[in-house]
């Protein structure tokens, strides 16, 4: 078991970091244009997953909207131009 973590990739956002939200459905209630500020980096289940609030843009400020568990890397994307 100790072996197997060698083999795990590097995650790809780090804690910290600000990432774009892309719903993987049409059924989430997610504004389009949100954003997670990523708090807590985890493996579960052979891949990455993030913990964090997510904010909405409105009026060029970032508004609280919710707390986020269990968000894979699928769901979230880099913020083009903005590190």
């Amino acid at each position: 078991m100790f072996f197997c973590n060698w083999f795990r990739s590097k995650p790809k956002f780090e804690v910290g970091q600000l990432a774009l939200v892309t719903p993987p459905s049409a059924l989430c209630l997610l504004p389009a244009c949100s954003f997670m500020s990523i708090r807590r980096c985890r493996w579960s289940k052979q891949e990455w997953v993030y913990d964090g609030p997510i904010f909405n843009a409105q009026d060029n400020k970032l508004i609280s909207r919710t707390f986020a568990s269990y968000f894979s890397e699928d769901c979230l994307a880099p913020i083009p131009g903005f590190e």
